[in-house]
């Protein structure tokens, strides 16, 4: 069953390619990116199979966090931001 799972990412103290993390994180199901450290990935895939695929491309120090995203939620969002998550909380 697909659900969005949010993935936090700090890099602040990280060193090693972004590039190839953004594009791992693109690779785990359909995404939407609005702010620099979140991801939404809308995905059958449970947060210990993604933190696996992202975990070589986290270097040095960098963190990062996956959990499902549920209802209640609440945040100051876009419109179209809020589209997408309730369009695919609601699919569940």
């Amino acid at each position: 069953m697909k659900r969005i799972l949010l993935v936090v990412v700090d890099l602040s103290r990280s060193v090693g390619d972004t590039k190839a993390l953004f594009e791992a994180i693109k690779e785990q199901g359909r995404w939407w990116h609005y702010m620099k450290p979140m991801w939404l990935i809308y995905t059958d895939k449970t947060p210990n199979e993604v933190v696996e695929a992202l975990k070589p491309h986290i270097q040095g120090r960098g963190r990062l966090m996956v959990t499902y995203l549920n209802r209640p939620y609440q945040g100051l969002l876009p419109k179209d931001a809020w589209e997408w998550i309730r369009k695919r909380v609601d699919a569940e």
